[in-house]
């Protein structure tokens, strides 16, 4: 099993979105670009249904991207993340998600700089039918002042995150990945282990998410963020029990 540093998941609800390091945000002699298809999975209604995510990223500014699909499939036009324009994307809503199997083959994007320069880079994908996590121990300490969660390993996964969404669906949490052999974790406002964009508020109702990620198979320790193949995301409303 490969062995990937920790890092931190941001972006929506669902999806994977890295700002980290591996692209410098510095203009360079040479325009490099990311371009990555996420294959994803989760539960509505008690339904797994499925959805693709798409990503680029660049070390320069990028002007637009678009990624033709496979199988004559049409092009997606990428928007800029947030206020970033280094990365662009397009991640699925509920309503983009239905019960057919996303389509798998080569995945071309076109990415032109702020410049005028483009590149083309493809990403070959398919899908190994990830599946989602068995949730097999919650626990509120308030000795610790923890929330303690504990689940099945899930077969061809490299990691896991824990998050934490309000009632509107904003991230209150975002957790630090854990390895793919390590499937438990501590939540808590008072040691680090994520990173919280509000504090928890004791009595109120939360979605517990936790997210199992595959990497593609030839993703290495300088580019994993770069190259997920597979998402599943397991979710649980819960009661948050910590002063």
């Amino acid at each position: 099993m490969k062995k990937f540093k920790q890092f931190i998941f941001l972006g929506s609800v669902f999806v994977t979105v890295f700002l980290l390091g591996a692209c410098d945000t510095k203009d360079d002699d040479t325009f490099n670009v990311y371009g990555d298809v996420v294959f994803m999975k989760k539960k509505i209604d008690d339904q797994v249904v499925n959805a693709v995510a798409f990503y680029a990223y660049a070390n320069r500014s990028i002007a637009s991207a678009t990624v033709t699909l496979p199988n004559s499939g049409g092009n997606v036009e990428l928007a800029p993340f947030g206020s970033s324009t280094y990365t662009y994307l397009v991640e699925p809503a509920n309503s983009d998600y239905s019960t057919e199997m996303p389509v798998e083959g080569n995945y071309l994007f076109s990415i032109t700089d702020s410049k005028g320069e483009n590149i083309e880079v493809s990403d070959e994908q398919e899908s190994d039918n990830l599946s989602f996590i068995t949730l097999d121990s919650l626990d509120f300490n308030e000795s610790n002042v923890w929330l303690y969660l504990e689940w099945n390993e899930v077969s061809g996964a490299d990691s896991y995150v824990v998050k934490l969404l309000d009632s509107s669906g904003n991230v209150v949490f975002n957790g630090y990945s854990s390895d793919a052999d390590v499937p438990e974790y501590y939540v808590s406002y008072y040691y680090t282990t994520g990173v919280w964009s509000s504090a928890p508020v004791k009595g109120q109702t939360y979605t517990l998410s936790i997210q199992c990620n595959k990497y593609d198979a030839d993703a290495t320790d300088e580019d994993y963020v770069y190259n997920i193949q597979e998402v599943s995301v397991y979710e649980q409303q819960i009661v948050w029990q910590l002063d």
